[in-house]
């Protein structure tokens, strides 16, 4: 275990904040703070006679940044030069060092969003409804930590910080390859040639779930919920369900069992305003809360999801309390569409491009994993990271 000494917030931080007169006819930029660890945001600049009637405070850089109504749950920051141009309501705390030889408010950051950090500033954030979870200053200030030394807090930080960063490369290429798909389905619109949906496919829906059968493992044929589309495994196709039933027991039970290239998507309910679309990757049978897209012969299944994917679902969502999508009007959609062996190759490609993407998903999984251990290691100090490490930040 490292050298780490046992220190109160209140011996290491001071508060940085200085109050600010609101002028009604100045515009001003307000920051606000997302939970989760996910930084700090602007809001557009408004004139001072529009923003709320709360004290406002100017803040510097480096600041460690606390919501005191969300710190509980990761509203947690550092500022940058950028967020001390704008003011902060009194909503917000800041702290710097009192001694920056000794302490490194990046590594607070990552330390309170830590599993031992999120329950001391929930300790200190008293209340049993969330709007009346405040974070207590004087509780904060009280919050005992282990702290090592300021080399070794830096060493922690730009560990943990270039797994974030690889993880976000990751994404941002995941959302690339979505994007791709787009673009290709808006070279075959340049074509200008469509389709309508009911002369290119079969169009159904699923079949009741009993409730009774729900959650079940008896079969190894999934029978999809919508809530199973939210299910890392499924983000790019249906491959498992919650409940799994043999095909006769499904059949028995007023089921139908797909086969693979059939594509689904919402059919009633909040669920719709997801845009979510599936194609079976497994023969399945899924839920009445879906519909069912299945492709006639010669039609490639990835191409028509790849089609399917430029409709926006809830323009065809009909108004009420609850919204649904009327089957009659699906089938009269206009798809772009192409025919013979440039669709063949354009499906070949939109299913090469869904299977990179859902590979890349599996592996962020990993490194999403791969991270917090580590990240608990650290904060926890039982590792120490070896003073050549330096050497490697000096590269």
């Amino acid at each position: 275990m490292r050298n780490s000494e046992a220190v109160t917030i209140g011996d290491i931080l001071q508060p940085a904040r200085r109050s600010v007169g609101i002028e009604p006819a100045a515009n001003y930029v307000a920051i606000g703070m997302k939970s989760f660890g996910k930084g700090i945001f602007h809001y557009p600049p408004t004139p001072g006679a529009e923003l709320s009637k709360l004290r406002y405070f100017h803040f510097p850089a480096g600041a460690l940044a606390l919501s005191n109504i969300k710190a509980w749950e990761g509203a947690i920051g550092v500022t940058s030069e950028a967020d001390a141009a704008a003011v902060a309501s009194n909503r917000f705390l800041f702290y710097v060092p009192t001694d920056e030889r000794r302490v490194d408010v990046r590594y607070l950051r990552h330390y309170f969003l830590s599993e031992p950090g999120l329950s001391a500033i929930g300790e200190a954030s008293p209340g049993s409804a969330d709007r009346n979870r405040t974070l207590s200053i004087k509780g904060f200030q009280a919050i005992r930590i282990p702290l090592p030394s300021v080399e070794e807090q830096r060493r922690i930080v730009d560990l943990i910080d270039t797994a974030d960063s690889v993880i976000r490369q990751v994404a941002l290429a995941i959302d690339r390859l979505a994007a791709l798909r787009g673009q290709i389905v808006k070279s075959v619109q340049g074509d200008g040639k469509t389709a309508v949906l009911n002369e290119i496919a079969t169009v159904s829906q699923g079949r009741g779930l009993p409730r009774e059968c729900q959650g079940v493992r008896t079969g190894d044929i999934s029978w999809f919920k919508i809530a199973d589309m939210s299910s890392i495994v499924n983000l790019f196709g249906y491959h498992l369900a919650s409940t799994q039933m043999t095909a006769k027991e499904i059949e028995s039970r007023g089921g139908r069992v797909h086969s693979v290239g059939t594509v689904v998507f919402p059919r009633v309910g909040g669920s719709i305003l997801t845009n979510n679309k599936r194609i079976l990757d497994v023969e399945a049978a899924v839920d009445e809360n879906h519909l069912v897209i299945e492709p006639q012969e010669g039609v490639d299944p990835e191409f028509l999801l790849g089609a399917i994917e430029g409709v926006r679902l809830s323009d065809l969502a009909q108004a009420g309390a609850v919204p649904s999508i009327n089957m009659g009007i699906v089938r009269s959609i206009r798809l772009p569409w192409i025919k013979g062996e440039r669709q063949e190759a354009l499906g070949e490609a939109f299913r090469a491009i869904r299977f990179h993407a859902m590979a890349m998903t599996a592996q962020m999984g990993k490194l999403q994993s791969l991270r917090s251990e580590v990240a608990a290691a650290l904060l926890s100090g039982t590792h120490e990271i070896p003073e050549s490490y330096d050497d490697l930040l000096g590269a």
